[in-house]
């Protein structure tokens, strides 16, 4: 194959490269105008959607989203984007303060609760102790009475006048702190509370943290 031949082979083949090359770059340019157009567009509807008085706007002084540059179009996008953030953290404050406050009532009102339960568990181990103890006394004194009476002779009993017939609170063995106990305002609400306690079993848990 002489000179002109090759020179000629290599010509076409240079030529179709080219031509390859140049469709290539027509295709990626059409595809990226393409691509840029649907992306305005989207940015127009997204600004009618977020920023429909920007549309109405730009209506009264005789122009159109349509013929914005893409770039102002992002910056006024940008902008109303901050400013949707911004009013969104502002109306969501006042219900995350009003949640703040339900939670510290709720913690409060547990604290007081658990005071209050400790306080009345404390009553209850008290008056248990107490009656522990009388009971002991009460044993004890019929022992006593018991043995004076196997030592002593049979005595009739005196008539009694009926002053004297109605116990005393201390002839019950009622030591004074019950006695003030009962007179207390608090009466009624401890009482039950150590009936609660005692049926539920708590009095007999470990000391609460």
């Amino acid at each position: 194959m002489d000179q002109s031949a090759l020179r000629q082979t290599a010509d076409e083949i240079t030529i179709a490269n080219l031509r390859s090359l140049l469709n290539v770059q027509t295709e990626l340019r059409d595809q990226s105008e393409r691509r840029a157009h649907d992306a305005e567009i989207a940015f127009q509807d997204l600004l009618q959607t977020l920023a429909p008085e920007e549309s109405e706007r730009l209506q009264r002084s005789g122009a159109s989203i349509e013929s914005l540059p893409f770039g102002q179009l992002a910056d006024i996008l940008r902008a109303k984007a901050r400013q949707l953030v911004s009013d969104l953290a502002r109306l969501q404050r006042p219900q995350i303060e009003n949640a703040e406050a339900i939670i510290s009532k709720a913690y409060t009102q547990n604290t007081l609760l658990r005071g209050e339960l400790k306080r009345v568990k404390e009553l209850l181990e008290g008056v248990q102790a107490e009656n522990v103890r009388l009971r002991s006394e009460n044993e004890a004194l019929k022992k006593a009475r018991g043995k004076k009476t196997e030592n002593e002779p049979e005595v009739r009993p005196v008539r009694s006048s009926p002053a004297a017939a109605v116990p005393s609170e201390k002839a019950n063995g009622e030591p004074e702190w019950m006695v003030d106990w009962r007179k207390s305002k608090h009466f009624e609400y401890d009482s039950q509370a150590i009936l609660l306690l005692g049926r539920t079993g708590l009095s007999r848990r470990p000391e609460i943290a």
